[in-house]
């Protein structure tokens, strides 16, 4: 399906008969009028409010007053493998239903990577497995060829009791939170680390301390020669250890400047 803004074009996935619509926050962020084409162009022009939002995930859930909708099955993207095939379905540049396939490149706890082609208006729709169930809401690409999904299950447990209307959604703006969620995995002497994407932000402060409740040092970036670490995949940064010994980080979302307050103590153990 195709959702149209006054600010910007994407697309979107009906979860349910009665017009609940997933998409990504930055499709209809600042938006104060929204128009919905469906996969048989009809169009739906009528009211909509936000049941739902999360803007670090860059999330959220419409609802519409319909009734009778053809929705999608919801899949269970804590089981999706690499190597898995996949589709992917969006109105890139306006153009309703464009279908690309591929398989699943890689994955961690906040992301499913694909090789099934999505581009600009392509956010907001769904990437779906070999069942046809929806596990993931494409969300963007980078110049490496990731085409990157936001898992499915994120979507399922989102409140969708918000019924923010949309003169009242355009004073809400993208929170500049830190990460919520870490993960890592150790090989040899080396952690590789990864933390939730925040939308919006400019890059995330990264500090350590060898004690949880210690000082926390700010850690810089060697390679770009700034205090400012990107985010990436499948992993954020690599830390090695020339001893077995237990590190501990906070992180924060960084834009304009301006910085986040800083997450909870993750511990990796090397």
């Amino acid at each position: 399906m195709l959702i149209n803004t006054n600010q910007w074009q994407g697309s979107g996935v009906i979860l349910s008969s009665d017009g609940y619509i997933a998409t990504n926050f930055h499709v209809v962020e600042n938006a104060s009028l929204i128009r919905v084409e469906f996969y048989d162009r009809s169009i739906y022009s009528g009211k909509v409010h936000i049941a739902g939002y999360d803007t670090a995930r860059d999330l959220v859930i419409l609802k519409i007053d319909a009734n009778n909708l053809t929705y999608a099955a919801i899949g269970n993207s804590d089981e999706v493998e690499i190597g898995e095939s996949v589709t992917a379905i969006g109105s890139p540049n306006g153009v309703l239903n464009v279908v690309s396939t591929g398989k699943v490149t890689d994955k961690n706890d906040f992301i499913i990577s694909s090789s099934a082609y999505i581009t600009g208006g392509s956010s907001g729709g769904g990437l779906f497995n070999s069942k046809g169930e929806v596990i993931g809401i494409n969300s963007s690409y980078d110049t490496i060829e990731h085409y990157m999904a936001i898992p499915i299950n994120f979507v399922s447990e989102m409140d969708i009791s918000q019924n923010i209307s949309l003169d009242s959604w355009r004073n809400i703006n993208a929170s500049l939170v830190a990460p919520q969620t870490f993960t890592y995995a150790v090989e040899k002497n080396t952690a590789s680390i990864s933390w939730d994407p925040v939308y919006s932000t400019d890059g995330y402060h990264i500090y350590t301390s060898y004690e949880e409740d210690g000082k926390y040092t700010l850690l810089r970036n060697p390679t770009e020669n700034t205090n400012i670490w990107s985010w990436g995949f499948p992993y954020c940064f690599k830390i090695t250890a020339t001893v077995d010994n237990t590190f501990y980080f906070k992180i924060s979302s960084v834009r304009n400047g301006v910085e986040s307050p800083l997450s909870k103590a993750y511990k990796v153990e090397m």
